[in-house]
């Protein structure tokens, strides 16, 4: 499975979701996370600034549950389209 996440600073949060709603988005409630990030260099650099063979463990806390993520960075094909 091939994840691909975008991050991005919105300034008007309710301009948006109006805007994603208007094109059929449905939209869930808030929700709030706590991360706990650790990394082989322990000081969120690769987190920052990933680099291939990076490996980063997350675990998330959110509505009474945790999740654990192993993130690994790897080159992208050179053929992946974006």
């Amino acid at each position: 499975m091939l994840e691909i996440e975008i991050k991005l600073r919105v300034e008007d949060l309710e301009g948006l979701a109006k805007q994603l709603e208007a094109r059929g988005c449905i939209l869930s409630a808030l929700i709030s996370q706590h991360d706990i990030i650790y990394s082989k260099g322990g000081n969120g650099d690769e987190w920052a600034n990933p680099k291939e063979g990076n490996i980063i463990i997350r675990i998330r806390r959110s509505q009474n549950k945790s999740e654990l993520t192993l993130k690994q960075t790897a080159k992208l094909h050179k053929q992946a389209r974006l």
